[in-house]
């Protein structure tokens, strides 16, 4: 039997798709349909069922009694059906994200777990989903791109019918349709496609392909270097631009990117743009994540339970060795410089070593809590969490330098990572995921280097390896340095509206928090002088050490004085270095 989907650009100047999903032959008696609570690669329940809008059943050309059992479940009455089964719903969608769906005059993107119900007992049946255009004149020249296997009648970026072997494959190939461009490569044979839509200005084409092309082949030669076989047939590449956001999320033969077209390359771009650079991580991290999480992946994720929380110790191992991997492979692949590799290294060194909350959340309850803190950040989030993404990097960092010291550079964390992918190879469809406990004796059996110690200490512990060492196995050195005035002195974040500045995060031990100063605050004068978002780093730093000074605020449109004390301005900047070679001289 075959569920038939379609999907339908009902009303774009609305945000409305209109949604069928058909079953041939029903339960008897009831058929339930959920729809997910989250997306994989993004834990948080995020309801999508709540961004719809209307909703009915038809069979034998009745409508159908429906019960919304829960949040996210429906039942349908097929006591007496003779045939087929036919939900129809419409659904609003204007989240601009990689996760969910966006509908509008200009271009159309979703997730089909944000759109798609699953009629439950026939979640591995083959389906079809059918794109359909809308009919005005405007959407005539419309493409589709997808990483769904077409029907034969389809043609390639073409509106109509397309394939899936069960619901998980289906809902893990998000759809853009649009005026898209394109742009094309092959990596070691397979076919690479860059699909770009939002605002795309004039850009260096080649050099993006080149840059992108080097970094895929270094990824397939990462985890397969004698067969250099990705485990795909093709490959997408959908990149949405924008003026200033940023994102991923992953799929086995896709990932969905959104970032600023001004990170795109010309033709005067150095190679050391640290706009550029992020893309190109941006890249290359979803893209090492169709080996590492969309094929090997903890155990709690075989299969997935969208319906609700899945929880897992394990993300640090998943994000955060890909978190190491991005900014090594742009570097190995030569696409970036050593310098802007380092600046890197700093950067996520000093992310993670100026918060405090790295001395009171493990790496394993963050990522068990990502549910709950990750990804619902507050004011007090720097005090609170430690970043499975930056710490678990840092740690994969180390774990890399530890099992290179302790095997004299024969093995390597690549070695486990080849390892892991071996098994989930042979193991086929039985494969079962890596359980909880399993990660020391994964890296044990890939390279005979025991590193439970270090596990105990850095991932279930609060301990931090030696960077300094650590750096120094690498070519690099450290130092630190000071931040800005208002994050190194007064001890916040800000952002700014127009001249405002607005308290957004408040440190542990700073002047700010003694002050009693709070997220959301907005600051009106500092030593009887107005704030200025533009000059407030000069105002900080003529500020005495150690001298009281007023320090006025609105909070909730109430003027409140408060006293501020500001010490010198703490170094909490780390600057990674490539060592100087220091020539000898001669007798």
């Amino acid at each position: 039997m075959t569920i038939a989907y379609a999907v339908e650009l009902a009303e774009p100047q609305a945000h409305i798709y209109r949604v069928t999903v058909t079953v041939p032959t029903p339960l008897e008696e009831q058929q339930v349909f959920s729809l997910p609570t989250w997306v994989p690669g993004s834990y948080m329940v995020r309801d999508m069922a709540g961004h719809i809008v209307s909703m009915k059943a038809v069979g034998d050309d009745v409508l159908l009694p429906v019960a919304k059992i829960d949040k996210s479940t429906w039942r349908v009455s097929t006591r007496g059906l003779s045939g087929e089964l036919t939900m129809v719903y419409e659904v609003f969608a204007q989240d601009p994200s990689v996760r969910l769906a966006y509908l509008d005059n200009e271009r159309a993107f979703f997730n089909p777990s944000s759109l798609l119900l699953c009629p439950l007992g026939f979640e591995k049946e083959p389906v079809t989903l059918d794109l359909i255009n809308n009919g005005a004149s405007a959407y005539k020249g419309w493409q589709v791109a997808t990483g769904l296997k077409r029907d034969k009648s389809t043609k390639r970026w073409r509106f109509g019918r397309y394939l899936a072997d069960s619901y998980e494959s289906l809902i893990d190939c998000p759809v853009e349709m649009g005026n898209f461009k394109t742009l094309t490569f092959k990596a070691h044979g397979v076919r690479h496609d860059i699909v770009l839509s939002g605002h795309v200005p004039m850009f260096d084409e080649e050099r993006l392909v080149a840059d992108v092309k080097a970094a895929c082949e270094h990824t397939i030669e990462l985890f397969d270097p004698e067969g250099k076989k990705a485990p795909f047939k093709d490959y997408t590449f959908f990149l949405n631009l924008t003026a200033s956001s940023y994102g991923g999320l992953e799929h086995a033969n896709s990932t969905a990117l959104i970032a600023s077209f001004y990170d795109l390359p010309v033709t005067t771009t150095p190679k050391d743009d640290k706009g550029y650079q992020s893309l190109l991580t941006l890249f290359t991290h979803e893209y090492f994540h169709a080996w590492w999480v969309k094929r090997v992946k903890p155990a709690m994720f075989v299969p997935y339970d969208l319906s609700r929380e899945t929880y897992t110790t394990l993300l640090w191992v998943f994000e955060g060795f890909t978190s190491f991997y991005d900014e090594k492979i742009v570097h190995e692949a030569g696409v970036v410089p050593t310098s802007a590799y380092a600046r890197a290294l700093g950067e996520a060194m000093t992310q993670h070593l100026s918060c405090t909350g790295r001395l009171r959340q493990t790496l394993a309850e963050s990522s068990f809590d990502a549910w709950i803190k990750y990804y619902k950040p507050d004011g007090n989030r720097p005090n609170a969490v430690v970043s499975y993404y930056v710490k678990g990097g840092l740690v994969a960092m180390a774990l890399d330098s530890q099992i290179r010291r302790m095997t004299k550079n024969e093995r390597s964390l690549d070695d486990v990572l080849r390892y892991a992918y071996s098994q989930y190879v042979e193991a086929g469809t039985d494969y079962a995921g890596l359980d909880e406990d399993f990660i020391a004796d994964l890296i044990w059996e890939a390279t005979g280097v025991d590193v439970t110690e270090q596990l105990q200490a850095w991932v279930y512990g609060c301990q931090e390896p030696d960077y300094e060492q650590v750096l120094k196995s690498m070519g690099f050195t450290m130092k630190s340095e000071a931040l800005p005035m208002i994050r190194s002195r007064l001890g916040v974040s800000v952002r700014s509206e127009g001249q405002e500045v607005i308290v957004t995060q408040v440190f542990d031990g700073t002047a700010a928090q003694a002050a009693g100063l709070a997220a959301g605050d907005r600051l009106v004068a500092l030593d009887n002088v107005r704030v200025d978002s533009a000059q407030l780093e000069k105002m900080l730093a003529r500020v005495p050490e150690d001298e009281p000074v007023s320090l006025y605020i609105f909070r909730d449109n109430i003027l409140l004085p408060l006293v501020v004390t500001m010490g010198s301005a703490r170094k909490d900047k780390v600057i990674v270095q490539a060592k100087k070679l220091v020539a000898k001289k001669g007798r």
